[in-house]
């Protein structure tokens, strides 16, 4: 099965997406770094922006509060 992942970063209205976490991820951080907002750290990304672990981080990076991620199948 074949998933598209989706970064929506909400005050900016925009919309990156990648068939993988990598490519979507080099997308969010230039996406930011181009903007001057410090990317999300390795474990900030993985916590809270991909929630694949369920556990308390300290969270440093504005810019985990501005993404928002989705993985969707992709019919197309």
């Amino acid at each position: 099965m074949n998933f598209l992942h989706v970064a929506i970063i909400e005050d900016f209205e925009e919309c990156l997406i990648s068939r993988t976490e990598d490519g979507l991820r080099t997308q969010v951080t230039d996406f930011l770094v181009t903007n001057n907002i410090k990317p999300p750290t390795d474990e900030e990304w993985l916590v809270s922006i991909l929630a694949k672990e369920d556990r308390e981080i300290p969270i440093d990076t504005f810019a985990v509060g501005l993404i928002t991620y989705y993985k969707v199948e992709d019919k197309l």
